[in-house]
């Protein structure tokens, strides 16, 4: 049936343009998401038709005979046995895998059948008990968590689909997710003669703030309601200040009969965000990309898979085919122009690369791009040959299951505080990982404070209670007495033994523990690299856990490998390095990232400055009036004790102490607890605080000459503040700050320009991330400033600078799937 006619028979057209409008109203400013294009439009039309009238709709922007046949061959699944299912599967072509990453797939894990059909926007898990159907669930494939429940779902035949084009042209529209009766809806039905809304795109301004206040004002006058939803509240003016909703919209509209617009950075700054737009139709690896590449901006460099490396120009509208359709304007060497529609930004990454050296623009329409590709290509083959050499020795080992115990739901509800969404469905995907017959290798990305050490904590406690042991592998001491204090509060009411090996442990009690460890009589062990020394040994290590993985050094992570072979293995990172990254991207590591913050958990107001100490003095002044305690970060051993004497002339009635890795670990160890019990106001300390350190008192931390650390270091020392509800600070003070304004001397001393041109791209880089959840952000924006180095090896460094990172990392999971592939075939 017509788009016309159904609509006549549900809803009249003043009523659509009633539901368009109120939401606005309803939600005092936070409305349901409308973008403009034409085909955002008819996505806001089926669902108020769905609302209206309660009855599901297929629908499809694409016209053929393919989507033809596989919207009349459906089928609806109710109460049907766990075999039944599975030969339904078979018949309508769905392909098995080991893990789903897209539609018309599925797969199996003991009782659960997951199945990707190719109307659901996200996956669905059928979970049986024997042959009868419990229940049935929507689920998040990229996170796991479970969306709804359903009462039944729709399927049809995968083979009537040959691309994917035409797979994510079909949607299910409807309020029980399945469909109950069906409406057909294709993009030609709908048309400006029958339906006209008044949407239109906004204007684009490109940073013409100016033309952009004009608009402004004109539309207030003539009450309209405006919206802007922004990232980059600091670039304009404050007048803009109460119209702000948030910066989670990608593109903006305007309504002339209900006078209403929105804009965003893609109007305001010509920016886009291409990772949004590919996550809707594309592999999982670029919904993890996703989460590092951000926003690409007007003159900031492009690859495209098939035509290379481009500036980035802007967004262009053009009327084809009676749409209005977005295309992206790629610039290339010589002049040359590449107009990309919208529909093909799956096959665009931003550039990442060293910042320090800018990329070779690509020529159209010669073969230079292909010849480097192909070179590119035969390297990556080597390296993924390489990680799944490795791949295949955990693959070959079997492990025995990890089952649930009854303690596990009492130690769970002893937790004090209440778990977030992310700390769920992790704490679930890792113990679902441990009840399997093959290794756990898993990467758990959390920014910091954000609960990677509970989720840990419950893997652990499981372990144990299945008779095995768990290794605890941290980068310092410190962080080894964090984690040894916050596991023992944690099972002080099981019969669990931990213990440490660490500096901070006498040798006698290193020794001692070393020969408990092989006799099996620890539990679990914390400690630093000692770990990996080859006196140690363990009885049946099951579990190990390896903490900020990106401080241990290349010899080490060999270790660490030997010993993951035969154990369950979870890295835990706020920031993980490009190589460890990029295995989880490929799906040779399981990835889990926790984003939601705690619940009260505010950002830290970061600031940037030339050093000061006045500025010190009210820092500090501030924080103690206020009842708190404060991290004076100094990372010069032979001049620390110089900057406390410093501060104590200024502030004598300060209570000062200094800390530092080359103290006795017992004097260290002593001015951590005084420290923590609040009998000293500002710890005076190097970078040995960087990893670990919990005080909720802390909001405040200053750090001098930020200009040498790196990016990593900063956001980790950063995240040692603002661990409760109170509003924490940091201040980076710089000093130099000569250079960055006189040109002329640099130009005289090119040698260090780079240097301090890097220092100042961190110290920008920290100020700009100061929303919570930002340690994928910094990992890939420290990846850009440092260039990548040996980070994946020094042959790997190169072609990432060819191509960028984005697309490297693509094509190396490309790569290594199809030689999984291949492998499978020829077993």
């Amino acid at each position: 049936m017509l788009i016309e006619k159904r609509i006549q028979e549900s809803i009249e057209f003043k009523k659509l343009e009633e539901s368009l409008h109120n939401p606005i109203k309803a939600n005092k400013g936070k409305f349901c998401t409308v973008t403009n294009t034409t085909l955002d439009i008819q996505e806001i039309l089926l669902k108020l038709i769905v609302k209206t009238t309660n009855k599901g709709i297929i629908s499809s922007n694409l016209i053929n005979q393919n989507i033809r046949k596989y919207l009349i061959n459906k089928k609806h699944i109710l109460n049907i046995t766990f075999q039944k299912l599975i030969k339904i599967l078979d018949k309508n072509s769905y392909i098995r895998v080991d893990k789903i990453i897209k539609k018309g797939e599925f797969s199996l894990h003991g009782d659960i059948i997951s199945l990707w059909p190719s109307f659901y926007e996200h996956p669905i898990r059928a979970i049986f008990f024997g042959e009868e159907l419990e229940k049935i669930e929507i689920y998040d494939e990229l996170y796991m968590k479970k969306i709804r429940k359903l009462k039944l779902f729709t399927i049809s035949n995968e083979s009537y689909l040959e691309s994917d084009i035409e797979r994510q042209s079909i949607n299910i529209k409807s309020s029980h997710l399945y469909i109950n009766k069906n409406i057909i809806i294709f993009e030609k039905n709908i048309s400006k003669s029958s339906i006209d809304f008044k949407f239109s795109y906004a204007p684009m301004y490109f940073k013409r703030l100016d033309l952009f206040k004009k608009d402004f004002i004109y539309k207030l006058n003539n009450k309209w309601q405006l919206f802007i939803s922004t990232k980059h509240t600091k670039e304009l003016p404050i007048l803009y200040k109460r119209y702000f909703i948030g910066k989670r919209y990608k593109s903006g509209f305007e309504n002339h009969v209900l006078k209403i617009a929105l804009y965003t950075d893609r109007e305001l700054f010509g920016t886009i965000f291409i990772s949004s737009e590919r996550i809707k139709n594309s592999k999982q690896i670029n919904r993890y990309l996703a989460q590092i590449e951000g926003e690409v901006k007007i003159d900031e460099y492009i690859v495209h898979e098939n035509y290379g490396i481009a500036i980035y120009k802007g967004i262009e509208q053009k009327y084809v085919l009676n749409h209005y359709l977005d295309y992206l304007i790629l610039k290339y060497d010589q002049g040359d122009i590449l107009s990309v529609p919208i529909s093909q930004v799956h096959k665009l990454t931003k550039y990442i690369g060293p910042s320090n050296i800018r990329p070779k623009i690509t020529r159209l329409g010669r073969t230079n791009w292909e010849r480097i590709k192909n070179k590119v290509k035969k390297s990556i083959f080597l390296l993924a040959k390489e990680l799944l050499s490795h791949y295949a020795k955990v693959e070959m080992t079997k492990a025995k299951p990890l089952l649930p115990h009854e303690w596990e739901d009492k130690l769970a509800s002893e937790f004090e505080f209440d778990e977030t969404p992310d700390q769920k469905r992790t704490i679930y995907e890792i113990l679902l990982d441990l009840q399997r017959n093959k290794p756990m290798n898993r990467l758990l990305v959390g920014d910091v404070g954000f609960g990677k050490t509970e989720v840990a904590i419950r893997a652990a406690f499981r372990t144990v209670l299945n008779g095995y042991q768990v290794a605890l592998l941290c980068p310092t001491t410190i962080l080894v007495s964090q984690h040894f204090s916050v596991f023992k509060h944690r099972m002080k009411n099981y019969p669990v033994v931990i213990k440490t090996l660490s500096r901070f442990s006498s040798k006698n009690a290193n020794k001692d523990n070393a020969l408990n460890l092989t006799n099996g009589n620890i539990d679990i062990i914390i400690g630093t690299h000692r770990l990996l020394s080859n006196d140690i040994k363990f009885k049946k290590l099951k579990l190990l856990i390896i903490d900020e993985e990106q401080r241990f050094g290349v010899a080490q992570k060999e270790k660490i490998k030997r010993l993951s072979y035969s154990s369950h293995t979870l890295y835990m990172s706020a920031t993980p390095i490009p190589r460890t990254l990029s295995m989880a991207l490929s799906s040779l590591k399981d990835i889990s990232i926790i984003t939601t913050p705690p619940p009260g958990r505010k950002s830290i107001k970061t600031h940037v400055e030339s050093f000061s100490w006045n500025k010190v003095i009210n820092s500090i002044l501030f924080e103690i009036k206020r009842g708190g305690q404060i991290y004076f970060v100094h990372n010069k051993v032979l001049t620390i004790n110089s900057i406390k004497e410093k501060l104590l002339k200024m502030l004598p009635h300060v209570i000062f102490a200094v800390a530092h890795g080359q103290m006795h670990p017992s004097t260290l160890q002593k001015i951590m607890w005084e420290f923590y019990t609040k009998k000293i106001d500002c710890l005076i300390c190097t970078t040995i605080i960087e990893n670990g350190i919990d005080i909720k008192n802390v909001n405040t931390i200053i750090i001098n000459q930020a200009q040498n650390f790196g990016l990593s270091e900063l956001y980790q020392l950063r995240g040692r503040v603002g661990r409760s509800s109170k509003q924490a600070y940091c201040y980076l003070f710089y000093t130099y700050k000569d250079l960055y304004k006189n040109k002329e001397l640099l130009h005289e001393i090119k040698h260090k320009y780079i240097p301090f041109q890097k220092a100042k791209e961190r110290l920008k880089a920290i100020s700009e991330s100061q929303e919570l959840g930002s340690g994928f952000k910094i990992a890939t924006k420290d990846l850009e400033i440092r260039g990548t180095g040996n980070l994946l090896g020094k042959e790997q460094h190169g072609n990432i600078y060819a191509i960028g990172f984005g697309l490297y990392t693509q094509m190396l999971a490309n790569e290594i799937d199809r030689l999984k592939k291949l492998k499978g075939s020829l077993n």
